[in-house]
């Protein structure tokens, strides 16, 4: 069996990794190999603006040869998806959990969308008024970006911008798709487009999960995991 490498989402707060650890644990108890990566800009220094495919370029130094086991949740699903659809032959299997992959279309989300990169390109001396700015900012649920330095806030933008939607009909190795059902982060609907999408493919909703589940229901996501990749 291939390691399970871990690409965590899109966060900076080092007592997250810790949070990771339970998880971990059920599956290294089940005889899996487990790397937690941590990804540059985030949990790991980066010095210069980055793009979606620096990340990806990472992702392949990062594994080892031959293939390897995906777990990416939230923004780290992203790259997993763009590196499994440019890299086949490098993945055994995917999982992905709760990932920022689509746009959400609904008319709020795009208006938020249009308000966010309008704003930071051209608002810039309102925004600097820190009240209003956090305010807005929280508006469109992204504090994260507020709360960055200057460079991850462009790699953040520049990520924000990508869409891999095109992406998921390129994935071949079978991949489990886990979703909290009260998700506010990242609408369920996405997770039926994207079983839709991936041929080959199981979809794993969790009632009353959220869009970390691995946290809040750690055993019931360890035994999909461990179920899934029992299958031939």
């Amino acid at each position: 069996m291939s390691s399970i490498y871990i690409i965590h989402g899109w966060t900076t707060k080092e007592q997250s990794e810790k949070l990771w650890q339970p998880l971990i644990q059920l599956l290294e108890r089940s005889g899996l190999r487990v790397k937690f990566l941590r990804v540059p800009g985030l949990l790991a220094p980066l010095d210069e603006v980055w793009q979606l495919q620096n990340y990806v370029d990472w992702l392949e130094k990062e594994i080892e040869e031959g293939k390897a086991i995906l777990l990416g949740h939230s923004f780290g699903g992203q790259i997993a998806i763009r590196f499994t659809a440019q890299h086949p032959d490098r993945v055994e299997r995917l999982i992905l959990l709760g990932n920022s992959s689509i746009r959400d279309r609904r008319l709020l989300k795009r208006i938020k969308r249009a308000a966010f990169f309008t704003l930071a390109k051209l608002g810039k001396p309102f925004v600097k008024i820190d009240p209003l700015r956090r305010l807005f900012y929280k508006s469109i649920r992204e504090v994260d970006y507020l709360e960055a330095p200057p460079l991850l806030r462009k790699t953040m933008a520049n990520v924000l911008r990508e869409e891999i939607l095109a992406d998921l009909e390129r994935i071949k190795p079978p991949t489990l798709i886990i979703w909290g059902k009260r998700d506010k982060t990242v609408p369920v609907n996405h997770a039926y487009l994207e079983s839709e999408k991936i041929k080959n493919s199981s979809l794993a909703v969790i009632e009353d999960g959220r869009h970390s589940p691995q946290f809040t229901h750690t055993i019931q996501v360890a035994d999909l995991i461990a179920d899934f990749l029992k299958q031939e």
